[in-house]
């Protein structure tokens, strides 16, 4: 699938959240998110993962249909 992607972005939109951007070969963006409840348990690197999953998954969901 990695040839289906163009480019990756992500945005910490707060201190707990983080939001990822994948954009595919046809231009179009799949979004992601990630959010902890307690910020002492935020790890970036996780949020980044977690958030980038999602958005592949729609990827994903898009390029099976």
């Amino acid at each position: 699938m990695e040839n289906e992607v163009k480019d990756v972005r992500f945005a910490q939109t707060s201190p707990r959240t983080i939001f990822a951007v994948v954009i595919g070969k046809d231009d179009f963006e799949y979004y992601g998110a990630s959010s902890c409840r307690n910020l002492e348990d935020f790890d970036e690197d996780l949020g980044r993962e977690y958030a980038m999953r999602q958005a592949l998954g729609k990827l994903y969901r898009k390029l099976n249909n």
